[in-house]
């Protein structure tokens, strides 16, 4: 979907008439991940949590991480029910105290999941050239609005964003 195709040209022609603002999902339409399975990609996201908390002195396991992540992301989601999405402390502090490991290791937690989808999501290159034509050399550029349903907080998306798209991220 480069700015040459029928869907770049739609693109371009939305933002340059309608007001200039595109709202996109930063996962798996900015930001794409692999074609693995979610259970999948959870285990090795929890065998990456379990190393950096090894590292940090707790004796954790990839096996015992994942187990308490899939327990306390269930009953995150089912806390929200239809009325929104869990934040990542709702996931992280049971992990810790499913784990008997102080609240402050969600930290662990968190930066070892965010440097794993550092180095395991790519830009939709395709995506990102239509963007980049539609803001480059435009007095005016248009807003282009990146929503998410993932439980990463903003700091670590914002990180994603400028690690794969920063020419995008650094937009206001």
């Amino acid at each position: 979907m480069g700015p040459e195709t029928a869907v770049g040209k739609a693109v371009l022609r939305h933002l340059s008439q309608s007001g200039r603002v595109l709202s996109l999902d930063v996962f798996d339409t900015l930001l794409l991940r692999d074609c693995r399975p979610e259970l999948a990609r959870l285990l090795a996201v929890s065998r990456a949590q379990a190393a950096a908390l090894r590292a940090a002195g707790h004796g954790i396991t990839g096996r015992g991480v994942c187990l308490a992540r899939l327990t306390a992301q269930k009953r995150a989601y089912d806390k929200a029910g239809d009325g929104g999405d869990p934040a990542y402390d709702d996931l992280a502090r049971p992990m810790c105290r499913m784990l008997g490991l102080p609240e402050a290791a969600g930290i662990v937690l968190l930066e070892a999941e965010t440097a794993w989808d550092l180095a395991h999501v790519r830009a939709n290159r395709r995506l990102v050239s239509v963007l980049r034509t539609a803001v480059d050399g435009v007095p005016s550029p248009p807003r282009i609005v990146g929503v998410s349903d993932m439980y990463l907080p903003e700091a670590s998306i914002r990180r994603l964003l400028a690690a794969h798209v920063p020419h995008l991220a650094a937009m206001p």
